[in-house]
């Protein structure tokens, strides 16, 4: 219901459910990051992540072509090279998964990718200021390239979700630390 409500799914009886276009303008933003996880949306996505890339990485283990493979290294060299200069890697991220959904050989996943990705914008920016995040996400994806480039299929799937649900707690760290913080401020003006 909670991807419904942001404009992900639309569902028509008798029709079916149909994955909606989604405009850059409607990125989430972080106030709306807060108030969709109350809502449970934002654990709905992650939920499809686990799914989608979960797949998507067990597929490309299996199928990645040599260029695909080498588009994937790509960006897990940038994402490691943002690191070391403290720069945002939350790009380098969202192209490093985009790869690998890519290299799936699933015409489908991307789009799909695509939806969740841009929903999720804010709450990958927001994990770029969590460091310890930032570091074990460069470890891990290095680990899921390994995998993926090893043709070990399930491993592939398994760090892939353990990678995302790393990201989630990372994002709920964010979360508390802001409400903590806004607690902080409001008793400062008070």
């Amino acid at each position: 219901h909670g991807l419904i409500r942001i404009g992900v799914l639309d569902v028509r009886p008798g029709v079916g459910t149909t994955v909606l276009s989604i405009e850059g303008s409607e990125v989430l933003d972080k106030e709306t990051v807060a108030s969709l996880l109350g809502m449970g949306v934002l654990d709905e996505l992650y939920d499809l992540r686990l799914l989608l890339e979960g797949e998507a990485a067990e597929k490309a283990a299996e199928r990645a072509t040599s260029a695909e493979l080498a588009e994937i290294l790509k960006h897990q060299h940038l994402y490691e090279s943002a690191v070391e200069h403290g720069t945002p890697t939350y790009e380098h991220d969202i192209a490093f998964h985009r790869a690998i959904v890519q290299a799936s050989g699933n015409s489908i996943y991307p789009v799909i990718l695509e939806l969740t990705a841009e929903r999720l914008v804010s709450s990958r920016k927001a994990t770029d200021s969590v460091p310890s995040a930032v570091a074990l996400a460069k470890e891990q994806h290095a680990e899921i390239y390994s995998a993926i480039a090893a043709g070990d299929a399930l491993l592939a799937r398994q760090l892939i979700q353990e990678h995302i649900r790393a990201g989630r707690a990372a994002l709920n760290e964010w979360i508390l630390r802001e409400k903590q913080q806004a607690k902080t401020n409001s008793k400062k003006h008070s």
